[in-house]
């Protein structure tokens, strides 16, 4: 968790020096491939090509280990701990580790 939230700041601190940024989500890619490599076409000014669908199941043995971890009653104290010491940190970023559905576009990603 420390890592991925390391890298997010990185890259918001870093997205203020760039002329041009589009932000593109795993989520998105995997569940509407298509029109999300659309955007990634326009932005670069290229014809788009046809792309074979992703797994819109990509993450679901990560979220499956996740659900364990909050039910599991040996387990149930850690999964607290770490929704209570991340949980407002990776909200910044468009996400909940108590909604594993949730994603959505932060502010500061527009450019």
């Amino acid at each position: 968790m420390e890592h991925w939230l390391h890298c997010h700041r990185l890259f918001q601190q870093d997205s203020s020096h760039l002329g041009r940024l589009l932000v593109i989500k795993y989520e998105d890619l995997i569940q509407s491939t298509e029109p999300t490599l659309g955007q990634v076409y326009r932005f670069l000014g290229l014809t788009p090509h046809v792309s074979a669908p992703l797994n819109p199941a990509g993450n679901e043995r990560y979220f499956s280990d996740w659900r364990k971890l909050s039910d599991e009653t040996n387990s149930r104290a850690v999964f607290h701990r770490l929704v209570e010491k991340y949980e407002q940190d990776v909200q910044l970023y468009g996400y909940s580790l108590t909604d594993l559905r949730k994603c959505s576009r932060v502010a500061w990603f527009a450019h």
